[in-house]
């Protein structure tokens, strides 16, 4: 059985599914990871409305923003290694590079970044999140 995909539009909730490939060049701001649920911020990059699959609300920078909800967490992989803690931000900003969700796996490639003062450092992560529902909470005006 695939992912169950959560959709309530009086709250503004939806399917992702169908827009993850303009999340490529966005970004991953914030993580909140609480017991066997993630919250992950997140942007996508620039988009021109005439390319939109569907009808979703972008932000005044003609992006999708919101945050993603991932419910009952099975596990977290990193660069094919199970986390066995919490997810936190380790550096500033994540540049995601590919977002996937393939039945009950979300996929992320996400190149880390830091900004002055921290050290300027910069890595590259897969992560691999198995959980049995996502969905999308869309908020064009979310601060990133």
């Amino acid at each position: 059985m695939g992912v169950v995909v959560k959709v309530n539009k009086m709250l503004n909730n939806m399917d992702i599914s169908n827009y993850t490939a303009f999340f490529h060049d966005g970004s991953l701001s914030k993580i909140i990871h609480q017991k066997n649920k993630l919250i992950l911020n997140m942007q996508s990059a620039e988009i021109a409305i005439e390319e939109l699959p569907g009808n979703i609300a972008l932000s005044s920078d003609d992006r999708i923003k919101g945050k993603l909800h991932i419910i009952n967490v099975e596990n977290i992989e990193i660069n094919e290694k199970i986390l066995s803690d919490r997810w936190k931000m380790q550096f500033d900003k994540g540049r995601i590079f590919d977002f996937e969700i393939k039945g009950k796996i979300i996929e992320l490639d996400i190149k880390w970044v830091n900004y002055p003062p921290h050290p300027n450092i910069e890595d590259f992560s897969t992560i691999k999140i198995k959980a049995d529902q996502v969905w999308w909470e869309n908020i064009p005006d979310l601060e990133t």
